[in-house]
């Protein structure tokens, strides 16, 4: 689950909980996520990861809407949530996190 989100987006500060919440029930299931913030600021990041304690990957090149991560996956709006299989499969790309939690519980099921 590619994570997409920012220190200075609220809507990504509300979701937060629930992406840690889930985060730590897939992990049991092999579900790994990462986050791809559209920081500018390293400061402004470190420190959101920090005082979030997002405990998963975290990666910026800190180029905000000019990512090269933001222009492979057509991002357009924060917080947006990347579903991929371990075959490179995208199952979806979705700004809700109820989708991601389905998707997720329906793969995990397979299993």
């Amino acid at each position: 689950v590619i994570d997409f989100w920012a220190s200075w987006c609220e809507p990504c500060n509300k979701d937060f909980p629930r992406v840690r919440k889930a985060e730590e029930k897939y992990r049991s299931k092999s579900v790994e996520f990462l986050g791809v913030s559209l920081d500018d600021s390293k400061e402004n990041w470190t420190k959101d990861i920090a005082n979030k304690k997002a405990t998963w990957t975290q990666v910026s090149d800190l180029q905000r809407w000019n990512s090269m991560a933001v222009k492979t996956y057509g991002i357009r709006s924060l917080p947006t949530y990347v579903v991929i299989d371990s075959n490179s499969v995208v199952h979806c790309k979705t700004i809700d996190f109820n989708e991601v939690i389905t998707l997720l519980d329906s793969l995990t099921r397979k299993k």
